[in-house]
């Protein structure tokens, strides 16, 4: 099934994001060899329009690679009222199927989680309760929909 263009990550300057590449490998260089980082996470921040300290880039270096990251940073899903059950099924399915790149599916599973409003669906589509199994794109999303925050 095809998208809708509003449910695909954003597309970004090439030129922006390998300036923002650039500027996290300087950062997490100078975090390595124990150099104060700050003044170049600042520009990192403002340049990305976002708020991160030392320890994010810490953390992407460790678990992807920091272009990657860049794009995901520069690629926040939207709010979109209008998502039919098809297009939620599509999504769950291309994150179950590991379609697409890391970035593409990180925004993929940041939209689900804003637009159903349940922070537990990656665990249903990777982590399933083991008694459920593994479940069906259709489960996922009932369980998703079925989730209600725990009241405090």
């Amino acid at each position: 099934m095809e998208l809708r263009p509003i449910l695909l990550p954003p597309s970004h300057d090439e030129a922006v994001i390998g300036y923002l590449t650039d500027l996290a490998t300087r950062i997490v260089n100078a975090i390595d060899t124990g150099k104060d980082a700050t003044a170049l996470i600042d520009e990192f921040n403002a340049a990305a329009d976002c708020a991160y300290d030392s320890e994010n880039f810490i953390s992407a270096v460790e678990s992807m690679d920091l272009r990657e990251y860049v794009i995901i940073t520069l690629s926040l899903p939207p709010s979109v009222p209008d998502i039919t059950d098809a297009e939620y099924i599509e999504l769950i399915t291309r994150l179950m199927d590991a379609d697409g790149s890391e970035s593409e599916q990180h925004f993929w599973l940041g939209l689900l989680e804003r637009n159903l409003g349940c922070p537990l669906i990656s665990d249903f589509i990777y982590w399933p309760e083991e008694e459920e199994g593994e479940m069906t794109p259709e489960e996922v999303l009932r369980k998703a929909r079925e989730y209600k925050p725990i009241a405090m």
